[in-house]
């Protein structure tokens, strides 16, 4: 599938807010609620959107992302799996430079949060870990 400059906006307006009207999207595009429905319905079928998903944060919940340091006797992406498993881990990227991996770690309170670090910290595979704890989320 060939993904064109409607199908870029419906993927735009989505990823603001998944929860965005199929009505709301045509509107704003000038095509009909029946478009974007069929177009939303191809670009899951492709891939292009993997999933809608809920997204947590503001006061209620601290966040980190956390560097990591692969062990070179282990493949990265096991290590990356495993680490995804963890819960609280939103989401793990496999990344080039210092280090190997980036998790984004949500939690309800600092205990709960270092008690996923040190989940993560000491799985086998990871030689190194450095929090970087999120003070302002401006999106």
């Amino acid at each position: 599938m060939c993904v064109d400059s409607l199908d870029r906006a419906i993927v735009a307006r989505l990823k603001r807010d998944a929860r965005t009207p199929f009505l709301k999207i045509a509107k704003d595009t000038g095509v009909s609620e029946g478009t974007i429905r069929n177009r939303v319905g191809d670009l899951l079928k492709t891939g292009t959107i993997a999933k809608f998903t809920v997204e947590t944060g503001g006061n209620n919940y601290v966040s980190a992302l956390v560097g990591i340091k692969a062990d070179a006797k282990r493949r990265s992406p096991d290590t990356a799996g495993a680490i995804a498993k963890i819960n609280g881990i939103a989401s793990i990227f496999e990344v080039s430079g210092d280090f190997d991996m980036f998790a984004i770690i949500e939690a309800e309170n600092l205990p709960q949060l270092n008690a996923i670090v040190d989940k993560a910290r000491t799985m086998q595979g990871v030689r190194e870990t450095q929090t970087f704890m999120v003070m302002n989320r401006i999106r």
